[in-house]
């Protein structure tokens, strides 16, 4: 089970995912460690990544009947 995000970490997260597009995961400028990258587009592809671990987490954990 993962830490999980808070709720205001998961808003954060939403919001940088709006002001840009992230690069996908197969783009070499994500592994490029200097070099000129979109800021914006950086810190979405972070983002997004973050979401995704945290909805995979949540899809593992199991479900407790009332």
């Amino acid at each position: 089970m993962g830490c999980g995000l808070s709720p205001e970490d998961r808003e954060y997260f939403e919001q940088l995912l709006k002001k840009a597009e992230p690069y996908a995961e197969d783009d070499p400028i994500v592994r490029q460690l200097d070099g000129q990258r979109d800021r914006d587009r950086m810190l979405a592809t972070i983002a997004k990544k973050m979401l995704d671990e945290q909805k995979t987490d949540e899809a593992k954990e199991p479900r407790h009947e009332r």
